[in-house]
């Protein structure tokens, strides 16, 4: 049984190690240490102002609370404010289930871990921002959350649970971390607005529903290194009309996983180099398919005297040249985008004969670049990794 006081007059009293009371509205929570887990299913377990929660508009946790417990705010149905200190770590499971006038919400940059349900139908929340503290998002975290626009998941991000966003029908950008490994069940099922979607280089498994039923998707990009997609991944996604699939070998995919999508009216921008293996493969070979340069980037000459090194690198990036001169310097990641560009010696140019230009990527994040270096001979691309 949780430590919980409270009289039935006062609308204040003790839950575990911390206070609480309600004036105008608003409840403040205060003290050090964790908050305890609740739950609405005992009557025994309930948060000690669930009874108020209908009349609770502002909630302010003061510094030194350390997390935020299970069901702590469900069904404040009338919050429109959060105060979270940079004391708090974990948001518990559930948190603001059904929280649904809360509009907006900052996450402090202490907090590691969202749990599973953490704002389960928080029907008006439009924005939150998610530090690039969080390690992990639980399962069914901002499902039902019907007004959200756009998420950015930061690269600190490692797991993210399935159906996370679950009939988020309003989501119409989104931008993954670079560090998740696999794309859970309905993690994006029935997110109505959703017109294009980038699958980072980290992802090997895509599971199964993972963007079903995402009728304005109309163009998805797949990693080079995607060993599996699950079954309806893209079911009655019938608005897509361009694939692009980095991977040199094709990856087995059951006949539902693109159920709904005409086919032969969707480009599939495949290696130039694995067209034939594309055009062999169950299933994949029923698109439009196209070879592209590994980037997306012509070439003019591969076989100019230029050298990239050291390769890999840790940030650090020379380029040498004894019979061209560089007009200009760019950095591309694998999806084909520019990404903040080299410095290269002064006037872009390197001399004639001999000599070394070049620049620094250390801010970037680990992973696979390529180097477009424009010449008076022409273009060439060097394959660089980051390490």
């Amino acid at each position: 049984m949780l430590l919980s006081v409270a009289s039935a007059f006062a609308q204040g009293g003790t839950t575990g190690p911390l206070t609480w009371n309600i004036s105008d509205s608003t409840l403040t929570i205060s003290g050090n240490g964790a908050m305890p887990d609740y739950s609405p299913y005992d009557v025994n377990e309930y948060a000690p102002w669930y009874e108020y929660r209908t009349s609770i508009k502002t909630v302010v946790i003061e510094d030194g609370i350390t997390s935020i417990g299970f069901y702590a705010f469900y069904y404040c149905i009338r919050m429109t404010s959060i105060i979270i200190p940079n004391s708090v770590v974990i948001i518990g499971n559930r948190a603001f289930d059904f929280c649904a006038s809360l509009p907006s919400i900052t996450i402090p940059n202490s907090v590691t871990y969202i749990g599973g349900g953490a704002f389960t139908y928080c029907r008006d929340l439009v924005s939150v921002d998610i530090p690039n503290s969080v390690t992990s998002i639980g399962d069914l975290a901002f499902y039902f959350c019907t007004s959200l626009s756009s998420i950015t998941i930061p690269n600190s991000v490692e797991s993210l649970g399935y159906q996370a966003f679950y009939f988020c029908t309003s989501l119409t950008s989104i931008t993954l971390s670079g560090n998740i490994t696999s794309i859970e069940s309905g993690t994006f099922f029935y997110c109505t607005s959703l017109t294009s979607i980038i699958i980072p280089n980290s992802v090997r498994r895509i599971d199964y529903e993972a963007f079903s039923h995402c009728p304005h998707l109309s163009s998805v990009t797949l990693p080079d290194n995607l060993e599996n997609i699950g079954w309806c991944a893209f079911y009655f996604c019938f608005n897509l009309t361009s694939v692009t699939n980095y991977n040199p070998v094709p990856t087995y995919i059951d006949p539902s996983v693109f159920h709904g999508v005409l086919k032969g009216d969707c480009t599939l921008k495949v290696p130039m180099n694995s067209v034939t293996n594309y055009k062999n493969a169950e299933e994949w070979k029923k698109f439009n398919i196209v070879g592209i340069e590994e980037t997306g980037i012509v070439e003019a000459d591969n076989r100019l005297s230029l050298h990239v090194f050291p390769n890999p690198t840790s940030g650090e990036l020379r380029v040498t040249s004894y019979e061209l001169q560089v007009t200009s310097i760019e950095v591309y990641d694998v999806m084909g985008r520019m990404v903040p560009p080299l410095n290269p010696p002064e006037g872009g140019k390197l001399p004639s004969f001999g000599g070394v230009g070049g620049g620094n990527i250390s801010h970037l994040p680990n992973g696979v670049y390529f180097v477009r270096i424009q010449t008076e001979k022409g273009t060439v691309t060097r394959k660089v990794v980051k390490n």
